[in-house]
């Protein structure tokens, strides 16, 4: 059951919000945890046996299962197809070629089993018990096959892509990497190995039913540990800029913004970080106009003066030009910036850029209304 819960936890931690769902690549990951998991319940002996009681046809999981897995190949392939890039147009009818052959091969997989004959109930070993009988030996191979092609390909994507990558996002990869090493040497291998055995009369039944399975199910906890920890390690991050940014937001909330939705209780940091980020940016464009060039330049000079490094220097004149900017607009006092040719250089540089404008401020303090202000203005 591990690794059922672990693919439906990575699963709800990757649940993407409804402009997201609309990415091809976003799509395929989403589908790659989902059928995995789907693909580990039924493929329990237990959920075998009640499937197979339910409808009544002797080992009716076996297709089901073997359909759900070339449902899985598919959408691995789906995701490398995506994660390679390229044109949208060639993405796109490679997409639709992926998904039009392991479509072929799950329809193929239910004739097969059809035309068939498999009376006796198998819970665990109904390939190798199987493996020699006409159409289901087709079958088994067919399936087989399928998700071979699917993890080499994804093996070797994400092997080459782990290299150009780094941090928690290529942790993630080798994982994958590791994941899908397993799935072939502890999965596959033994399965390929037990049918051909049947194949000459010999009697492996055993690395199908005990080794298989495990192979399987470490491959799977892998899988779904290597796509957990990107989206892990970028909401964790998110929330430690979300919490960089609220001085800032604090010393803007008085700044008459367009109104913006409330976050919800279910929001992701990285959905809290982006709108607190649009929040502070429509309340420093207000302020641009009362921006002073020579206020910023004396902090800057200032700071540099008393030993500060350039980059907290620059922190430290933005923050002097916000106090002043926010002193003059709450005063109601004229622009000395209409003309908005004096920036900010935490709203040119990257999202570090205003987390340091954040830091470098002196903290607000709540006024008469409640509302958190500047108790007194910055000194450089």
């Amino acid at each position: 059951m591990i690794p059922i819960v672990l693919l439906c936890v990575a699963f709800l931690v990757h649940l993407p919000v409804r402009q997201k769902w609309q990415v091809p690549v976003i799509r395929s990951g989403y589908a790659v945890l989902l059928i995995g998991a789907l693909t580990l319940f039924h493929a329990q002996p237990a959920v075998i046996k009640e499937v197979n009681a339910l409808t009544g046809i002797a080992n009716f999981s076996a297709p089901l299962v073997y359909a759900l897995n070339t449902a899985f190949s598919g959408a691995c392939l789906a995701l490398v197809i995506n994660w390679r890039g390229g044109e949208p147009d060639w993405l796109h009818r490679v997409w639709l070629r992926c998904l039009s052959l392991y479509s072929i091969c799950a329809v193929a997989v239910a004739i097969l089993f059809a035309l068939g004959n498999a009376p006796v109930e198998r819970t665990t070993d109904f390939d190798s018990y199987y493996a020699t009988t006409p159409y289901i030996r087709e079958l088994i191979l067919l399936y087989l096959a399928a998700h071979s092609v699917a993890m080499i390909t994804m093996l070797w994507l994400c092997a080459t892509w782990q290299r150009e990558v780094h941090g928690m996002l290529r942790a993630g990869l080798l994982m994958i990497v590791v994941g899908a090493i397993f799935d072939i040497a502890g999965f596959q291998a033994p399965k390929y190995a037990s049918v051909v055995a049947r194949w000459r009369h010999h009697d492996l039944d055993y690395l199908s039913t005990s080794v298989a399975p495990v192979g399987v199910s470490i491959a799977a906890i892998l899988v779904a540990v290597g796509f957990i920890l990107p989206r892990v390690s970028g909401q964790w991050e998110a929330l430690a800029a979300y919490r960089d940014l609220g001085r800032l937001r604090a010393v803007l909330r008085g700044v008459d913004i367009p109104v913006q939705p409330a976050p919800g209780w279910w929001w992701l940091p990285t959905n809290r970080l982006t709108l607190r980020e649009a929040n502070i940016h429509d309340a420093l464009l207000r302020l641009n106009p009362h921006f002073g060039p020579h206020v910023r330049d004396q902090a800057h000079a200032d700071a540099l003066a008393a030993g500060l490094p350039p980059g907290d220097a620059d922190a430290v004149a933005d923050a002097a030009v916000v106090v002043q900017a926010l002193h003059d607009y709450t005063a109601d006092l004229p622009p000395t910036n209409e003309s908005g040719h004096h920036q900010l250089h935490a709203t040119q540089g990257d999202a570090g850029a205003l987390a340091a404008l954040s830091r470098a401020l002196p903290r607000p303090a709540a006024d008469a209304t409640g509302h958190p202000s500047l108790a007194t203005r910055s000194q450089p």
